[in-house]
């Protein structure tokens, strides 16, 4: 009998995301709550996770393809990297700003601040020293997304 590969479901994607949020309930209540609160949508226009807030309303989207092929801990800091989008009013700050350069402006300065115990920065996230490396220029640490 041929083994053929698991299609996975939205099913599989909202349960782990479930199981997830309850691990960060212990480690990082704060975040759990947040991601709680907000809807969550399986989409695979997403390469692996994002949010948007329309009319206060925030919503989390998750490609199941994407979030589930990182480990633990690094689906727990693409979690935590969701929600500090959202309370860095990263939406609010973007203004006129070129969408692309905004995002990666953003997930660099908020990247910086998210390892823990628990939460591990996947190795394709974009990094301060991977950005040098591809581009050729330092960017100072610890700065806001501006």
């Amino acid at each position: 009998m041929e083994n053929k590969p698991r299609v996975l479901t939205d099913g599989d994607v909202v349960d782990r995301l479930g199981k997830d949020i309850i691990i960060l309930l212990q480690h990082h209540p704060f975040f759990a709550y947040f991601l709680s609160k907000m809807k969550k949508v399986v989409d695979t226009r997403v390469p692996i996770a994002g949010v948007s807030v329309i009319n206060g309303d925030i919503t989390l989207y998750i490609n199941p393809e994407g979030y589930l092929r990182y480990r633990r801990e690094e689906r727990l800091f693409i979690l935590i990297h969701e929600v500090m989008h959202v309370i860095f009013y990263h939406h609010l700050r973007k203004k006129n700003r070129h969408h692309g350069l905004w995002n990666v402006a953003a997930d660099l300065a908020i990247n910086q601040l998210i390892e823990t115990k628990e939460a591990h920065m996947p190795i394709d996230c974009l990094r301060l020293d991977s950005w040098e490396k591809k581009h050729g220029f330092r960017l100072p640490p610890n700065l806001s997304a501006e």
